[in-house]
């Protein structure tokens, strides 16, 4: 069989329609599809982006609220400082005034030498020593705790909340 010019360029317009269908076929699927995809996803990441953008500036706020709140602390913390050194200064002074309380004591112990009494006041000078010291040794325990928590809060970094 024989085929004639027009039976050729029949059956290559067909050939063409077939390619030319394929290829559109081909760009709907792989090209323009993805493009309409990406298209809708960047309009969420924007959505995202703006979300994104509220937080950060909220988070902003809580870095300057909790910046604030840093500076009371350390004004708390200066008043704590000064309120220990204040407490050191008490401490001093009831040290002299045990000292003192020692001194009569002993006075008073040495009067009463031999008698039942003497015991009584040993033990009520044994009370107020060991009274003193545990408040000595508190007092010093907290001073210690407030110097490291005073310290744990100025080398600690700012923590901010998870959104």
């Amino acid at each position: 069989m024989t085929l004639t010019k027009a039976d050729l360029q029949q059956a290559l317009k067909q050939q063409e329609k077939t390619i030319i269908g394929q290829i559109s076929e081909f760009l709907e699927k792989h090209v323009i599809e993805p493009i309409f995809t990406l298209k809708n996803d960047v309009s969420g990441l924007k959505k995202d982006v703006s979300g994104l953008k509220g937080d950060v500036s909220g988070l902003k706020k809580d870095v300057s609220g909790l910046k604030s709140d840093v500076s009371g602390l350390k004004a708390d913390v200066t008043g704590l400082k000064h309120d220990v050194s204040g407490l050191k200064e008490d401490v001093a002074s009831l040290n002299q005034q045990t000292q003192s309380m020692d001194a009569e004591l002993e006075t008073i112990g040495k009067t009463l030498e031999g008698k039942a009494d003497s015991v009584l006041v040993t033990k009520v000078e044994e009370s107020i020593l060991k009274r003193f010291d545990r408040f000595e040794e508190n007092l010093g325990d907290k001073l210690e705790n407030h110097e490291k928590r005073i310290t744990r809060l100025e080398q600690q970094p700012p923590v901010f909340p998870q959104a």
